[in-house]
């Protein structure tokens, strides 16, 4: 009809004591690209409804649009909701214009968090004797008795490389010189129960050259480690 309209689903949920917890839902939305979305709202109890898009209670993404498949989606909360009821609130906006699908959401789960992310990621990749090599470091003082699975890939390709029961710190080997890397942990607390994956990434330094060397700059698109001539005074 060309007016604005804002449509609301919405439930209570009642926190008891705890660290986090885990809001889960399944969703997908079309309407009219970019202009059509769905938000989503933690009100504490007593709070009014939103009668805009903007609020200070909004959590998750900006905004659940243009997705035309089932698609699952959890939101991290701290312990500020700890012992207290707040209002669940799904909103639809609509611009104005009629174009279906509007959103939908299915399977909404709240479960506490007992498995915690690790934090402070740092990697020191190195030339060695041995082979270019990267020591993955990072700290948890949350999880007790936990283990983790470090995963790594070069930032081209698709398929992760896992080292099970990763100590802290981790050496990781074998890799490309003058490369870049993504690296992921991943906190396992028991068989059922893990965290979400934490990603980090690094890039490993260039091998260093030795005399006598040569390169006759016919076979390549770009020197990536052309700060070598250096050792060489050029």
């Amino acid at each position: 009809n060309g007016a604005n309209t804002i449509s609301t689903l919405s439930t209570y949920i009642a926190f008891e004591n705890g660290l986090a917890w885990d809001l889960s839902f399944d969703w997908k939305g079309r309407g009219e690209y970019y202009y059509d979305y769905m938000q989503v709202y933690l009100l504490p109890l007593g709070q009014d409804l939103p009668t805009t898009t903007y609020n200070d209670y909004r959590i998750g993404n900006d905004k659940y649009q243009n997705n035309s498949e089932w698609t699952r989606e959890t939101i991290h909360l701290d312990d500020s909701y700890a012992n207290g009821v707040y209002q669940l609130v799904f909103l639809w906006y609509n611009d104005g214009t009629v174009m279906d699908p509007p959103a939908a959401i299915d399977n909404v789960t709240v479960k506490e968090r007992t498995c915690f992310e690790v934090y402070d990621i740092t990697v020191v990749a190195e030339d060695t004797p041995l082979g270019m090599n990267a020591i993955v470091s990072f700290s948890d003082t949350i999880n007790q008795g936990a283990s983790y699975k470090v995963e790594y890939k070069l930032a081209n390709n698709n398929d992760w490389t896992t080292i099970s029961n990763a100590t802290n710190p981790t050496t990781i080997t074998n890799l490309q010189p003058a490369s870049d890397y993504y690296v992921r942990i991943t906190t396992m607390c028991s068989a059922n129960d893990s965290s979400s994956y934490v990603e980090q990434y690094f890039r490993t330094p260039c091998v260093a050259l030795s005399a006598p060397w040569s390169e006759n700059f016919e076979n390549f698109d770009y020197f990536d480690c052309s700060e070598n001539f250096v050792n060489f005074g050029v």
